[in-house]
């Protein structure tokens, strides 16, 4: 079972993670307005699953292109949800997305 829990980062990497997806954004020239996570214990396998909800805003093709960089990362991140479409705030075209990524450490 050690052996198992050595191929996942550890629970320390997850500072690092949340900086390298808000960098990302901003790379992007996206806002980021909230970013939330919620760890829970998996007792069976020694490991801790955190679900992390991040809400980006920018331009269209934008959060395309940062939804798309997000899918490079699934060695470190599973997507738990996505919204099939981006809705756009016509006045200010703008759009908002909000995604839920797990993150599953030791």
């Amino acid at each position: 079972m050690e052996e198992f829990s050595q191929g996942y980062p550890r629970r320390t990497d997850l500072v690092g993670l949340m900086g390298r997806l808000t960098k990302l954004a901003q790379s992007l020239s996206l806002q980021v307005p909230d970013v939330n996570y919620t760890p829970s214990e998996m007792k069976e396998v020694s490991l801790t699953k955190v679900v992390v909800t991040m809400g980006v805003e920018g331009t269209y093709g934008k959060i395309r292109r940062y939804l798309y960089e997000l899918e490079g990362m699934r060695r470190f991140l599973v997507i738990e949800g996505c919204p099939s479409g981006i809705p756009i705030q016509r006045e200010r075209r703008t759009c908002r997305c909000s995604s839920s990524w797990r993150f599953t450490c030791r």
